[in-house]
Order: structure tokens, then C-alpha cells, then sequence
């Protein structure tokens, strides 16, 4: 699962190292551990110790390894496994700018996205959440289609519903998702219409994101307003399956989520986690593991 790697092209991977009680120590006595080797920004490091049972789990910033948090997110949600405890740190945290977390079918990728941005925007810290997906037909078929852009756009949004349905229950998560709509905390965006937008003091979390274009995940980053020099107000989210590309174009040599990943890799406001273990059980973790064997 843990491959050290840290060189500018690849993917940011997760990187398991060896250290000693006495670092261990000095770890939990100054809050952070001064490592013998350079990271990528943001980069999680597993330092197990080497006369000694156990790991700590830390993310590098700024020449430091940093503890990671239990972080809880919305009506209690909390990881499950070890990856989802990483992806919790990068989506609670604001300095991190674009968030990106991909995985398999079911590895609760949106769902803890989702939760993450329930959860801040409870705390405060998010005026509204704002969610979107690429439909290749929507964004052709848009004009024609009956009502306005939200009766438009609502029937492609449905596993947003299906992640508040789990949350708080089927009746309720669908009359307080219109709820979060009517009192503006709550916008759905089609991604055709996001050019010339001015997005601030928002989550946003555009979901299977694989199959955006360059273009679509190009303009989404640009949108987001955090006037230099200010705390980050705005947070983008992109979350997908690398496995389970549509888009045909997408599928021929690198994809723009996974060239997305590697342009952004040694920024510090970029973060990124990959989940490989689906908690739908393991039909799912085998279908998932399926496509992959196929390709």
C-alpha cells in the first residue's frame, strides 16, 4: 500500500518510514518531527518505530512533519480506516486550497467530502456549499431540457442525496437538502455555466471529476477567490474514480484529473489522498478491482 517515491511527475503517495523512540518523543514534546529527508508539500509520512511498537501519522508542511487529527465531521462521521483518516485532514484543513481524494467505487470518497462540508459549514467556517458533476449529455442537451437550469440539473445530483440520505435518514435527508437550497446554503452547479463565475467563501465539491475536461477543471480553479494575502475563504474539492473513466477522450493517455494531480503535486496549498478499499463490501472491492484488471 505505502510506496516511497517523491520525485516531481508521479503521484504524491503516502510514505512509510522507520524512526526511533527518542524522535518519537521529541515528536509529541515540540508537536512536530524535523525529518532527514525533503517531502513533497503536504505529503503524509507513517514514521514506525524502529525499537518499539506502534506508528505516528504525520503530513509534511513547510520542512515539518506535523501530527494528523481524528478530525469529526458531520452528525458524528468519523474515518474507518487509515485513508480516510488522511483524506479528513486535507478536506478539514483550509489551507489547503484544492482537495483532491480519488479511490474505488465505494471507498467513501464523496461521502466524506460531503460530510466534511456539511460539517464546516455548521462550524461557520463556509457561507454555503456549492456541488456539481460533469454530464457530457446535460452539457450538450441543457437548452432542451424542460425547467429551469435547477429542474434541469437536480435528477444528476442524486448521490449527493443518497450521502444526506445516509447521514440523517431518507425522509429527512431530501426535505433538508431543499431546505439547505431555499436558505441559499445549498447551490447546484452545472459546470457549463460555471465560466465568468466568481466563487468566495464557499466548499465546493465537484464529484467524478475523471470525467471533466481540462477546460471544466481549469475554470473551476480559476473561480476560486482567495485575494492574496487573506486567510483562504474558498475551498475546492474534486473527487473520482480513476478506474471508471466515461469520458472517451479522457481515457487515452494521462487524464486531466490525473494531470491536474501531478501539476499541483509540490504546491502547498494542494492535497492529495487515494482510498483503495471500498466499504460496500467485498463485491464491490472486487468489481472495483475488476476494471483495473481488465485494463
Amino acid at each position: 500500500m505505502f510506496i516511497k517515491i517523491k520525485a516531481k511527475g508521479e503521484f504524491v503517495k503516502i510514505i512509510e518510514e522507520w524512526t526511533t523512540q527518542q524522535n518519537v518523543q521529541s515528536f509529541y514534546d515540540n508537536g512536530y518531527l524535523i525529518p532527514d529527508n525533503d517531502y513533497m508539500e503536504n505529503q503524509f509520512i507513517i514514521f514506525k518505530i524502529s525499537d518499539g511498537q506502534g506508528h505516528i501519522l504525520t503530513r509534511y508542511k513547510n520542512g515539518k512533519c506535523y501530527p494528523v487529527p481524528e478530525n469529526i465531521a458531520y452528525d458524528g462521521t468519523k474515518h474507518k480506516n487509515l485513508e480516510q483518516q488522511l483524506a479528513m485532514d486535507i478536506l478539514f484543513d483550509k489551507s489547503v486550497e484544492l482537495s483532491i481524494v480519488t479511490g474505488v467505487a465505494g471507498c467513501g470518497k464523496t461521502f466524506l467530502a460531503w460530510a466534511t462540508g456539511l460539517e464546516l459549514l455548521r462550524r461557520g467556517e463556509y457561507e454555503y456549499l456549492i456541488i456539481g458533476r460533469p454530464m457530457q449529455e446535460l452539457d450538450e442537451t441543457l437548452g432542451i431540457l424542460p425547467g429551469d437550469e435547477k429542474d434541469k440539473y437536480l435528477p444528476y445530483l442524486a448521490p449527493f442525496w443518497d450521502q444526506m440520505s445516509s447521514l440523517t435518514g431518507r425522509d429527512y435527508g431530501d426535505s433538508q437538502m431543499t431546505v439547505m437550497m431555499q436558505k441559499g446554503e445549498l447551490e447546484l452547479l452545472p459546470l457549463s455555466l460555471i465560466k465568468g463565475r466568481n466563487l468566495d467563501k464557499a466548499f465546493i465539491i465537484l464529484d467524478e471529476a475523471e470525467d471533466m475536461t481540462i477546460g471544466q477543471i481549469q475554470q473551476a480553479i480559476t473561480r476560486i477567490h482567495n485575494p492574496e494575502g487573506e486567510p483562504p475563504r474558498t475551498k475546492l474539492v474534486l473527487t473520482g474514480d480513476l478506474g471508471q473513466i466515461d469520458r472517451k477522450e479522457n481515457k487515452r493517455g494521462r487524464s486531466p484529473l490525473e494531470y491536474t494531480i501531478d501539476y499541483f503535486s509540490d504546491t502547498d496549498l494542494f492535497g492529495h489522498v487515494n482510498l483503495e478499499h471500498s466499504q460496500r463490501g467485498r463485491l464491490a472491492q472486487l468489481g472495483a478491482e475488476m476494471g483495473r484488471d481488465y485494463d
